[in-house]
């Protein structure tokens, strides 16, 4: 049965969030139409929505697309978790992001994670996501949220090579031991720990 659910998810991948160059779904799916045209069976989800001028060219590309990319629109949580674990790879090709715990969600459903190498995602997640989880070296940015437009093709080519290899690599075993940190008996040990350390401290520094 494991071997069937994996073989059912093979060639899916997933993206999630909103329509906007700064997730960098343009890249993404330049990096797919790369990967598409050498494996020849390869399905993109993209699940999320947006507005304006870059939204609509998206919706217009994906749409194109129709054939190999697959658009959900926005999912609820239920959806998009069932929606996960249909899909072999979860990619997030953000420019800039803080903390994305959708990546631990998505690593839960038994995706193979793709990511930008961001400080919140490598500081993080990566020390108990590991292999797991590649990281992309992002385009440079200037004025804080616009990459410079000479580094986007290597982008791309960074994207489809990590994509590539995600999908031969295949799914993961769903909730395992390198989730642990992230449940909430963690989280709240963590909370706990600190309230207490808080504590310790006002009470060694209060007057007798």
């Amino acid at each position: 049965a494991p071997a069937t659910a994996s073989a059912a998810r093979a060639g899916r991948g997933l993206v999630a969030g909103k329509l906007a160059e700064a997730k960098g779904l343009p890249w993404l799916l330049d990096a797919f139409a790369q990967v598409a045209a050498a494996r020849g069976s390869f399905t993109l989800h993209v699940a999320g929505e947006g507005q304006g001028p870059e939204a609509m060219s998206l919706r217009a590309r994906m749409a194109k697309l129709a054939h190999r990319v697959r658009y959900h629109g926005r999912l609820e949580q239920p959806a998009l978790a069932e929606l996960m674990r249909r899909c072999a790879v979860f990619v997030l090709p953000s420019l800039y992001e803080g903390l994305p715990l959708v990546l631990v969600e998505a690593r839960a459903c038994g995706c193979r994670l793709v990511a930008t190498d961001l400080p919140g995602i490598r500081e993080r997640l990566l020390p108990a996501l590991g292999d797991d989880l590649t990281l992309v070296t992002p385009p440079r940015l200037v004025n804080a949220d616009q990459p410079v437009r000479e580094d986007l093709p290597a982008f791309t080519e960074r994207l489809a090579a990590a994509l590539a290899d995600a999908l031969d690599d295949g799914p993961v075993e769903p909730g395992d031991d390198a989730l642990t940190p992230f449940t909430w008996r963690a989280v709240f040990a963590r909370v706990e720990a600190a309230w207490e350390r808080v504590l310790g401290v006002a009470d060694r520094e209060s007057p007798p």
